[in-house]
């Protein structure tokens, strides 16, 4: 398979991920689980499936000075993303 193929077919799978995610938020909050629960279970389990595919992929060094860039990010890009909308 070609890497122009994968990369649609994971693009389409982030899409689909992304549609099922929103409209099965919508049905399960706030009757069921309050919206940082959802969010903790939404990272919790990224986080989970990230480390389990570092298990698995070649390993890579990150420099000491890009790790506090990486905490931001992450701090940034997902909690607090996910925590405001």
């Amino acid at each position: 398979m070609s890497k122009t193929v994968r990369a649609h077919l994971a693009l389409i799978a982030a899409n689909l991920i992304y549609g099922v995610n929103y409209g099965s938020a919508k049905q399960v909050m706030p009757d069921f689980v309050s919206p940082f629960a959802l969010v903790f279970a939404r990272i919790s389990g990224a986080c989970i499936l990230f480390w389990a595919l570092s298990l698995l992929l070649p390993k890579e060094t990150i420099d000491r000075k890009d790790i506090l860039r990486l905490l931001i990010a992450t701090v940034f890009g997902v909690a607090v993303n996910q925590s405001l909308s």
